[in-house]
């Protein structure tokens, strides 16, 4: 199953490179691949490399603190993988909001700069066509 999550990735990973060929939007690329993946992890068995991670194994502790260890061993294996699956979810899109909030404002603030051309002094010094001076002005 790894393999098939790791090929959908890579198919997925072609065609936003080739998004000018193809004429697909990459967001549109992006959200279908890593659906894609998290359905078929959703969906895998856990096997033995999972089951040693260490992801699998902060599951385990932060599942025994809130659950308790004599719930968690109740679980069967398909009920405990559904639990890790939501686990990771959850942290990884936890991880993804909080990247998408700094984005927000950061992209709020550097518009508010360019809407009062706070960025035209640097322009304004710049007088060059060429790109590799530019490139040196730049570094």
């Amino acid at each position: 199953m790894n393999t098939l999550i790791l090929a959908v990735f890579l198919v997925g990973y072609v065609f936003i490179a080739l998004e000018h060929s193809t004429n697909i939007n990459k967001t549109a690329i992006a959200i279908v691949t890593g659906v894609l993946c998290w359905t078929l992890f959703m969906v895998s068995t856990p096997n033995e490399s999972l089951l040693q991670s260490s992801d699998y194994q902060k599951f385990l502790d932060v599942s025994k603190i809130e659950a308790g260890a004599a719930k968690l061993s109740s679980f069967t294996a398909a009920e405990l993988h559904h639990e890790f699956v939501t686990f990771s979810l959850d942290e990884h899109l936890g991880q993804i909001a909080q990247i998408l909030f700094f984005l927000l404002g950061a992209m709020t603030i550097v518009e508010l700069v360019e809407a009062h051309q706070g960025f035209r002094f640097i322009t304004d010094k710049i007088k060059t066509n060429d790109v590799r001076v530019l490139l040196w002005i730049i570094c």
